[in-house]
């Protein structure tokens, strides 16, 4: 199901999607520590 999903490059998709959580993760650190 999954790969059908992503196509030709399920690792490639998996990639950019953690690379976005962990982006958006550390955009969340600096915000709260900005924000108290």
């Amino acid at each position: 199901m999954a790969k059908a999903e992503w196509g030709w490059a399920p690792e490639f998709n998996l990639d950019a999607t953690v690379d976005a959580m962990f982006a958006g993760s550390k955009l969340k650190q600096v915000f709260e520590m900005n924000n108290p």
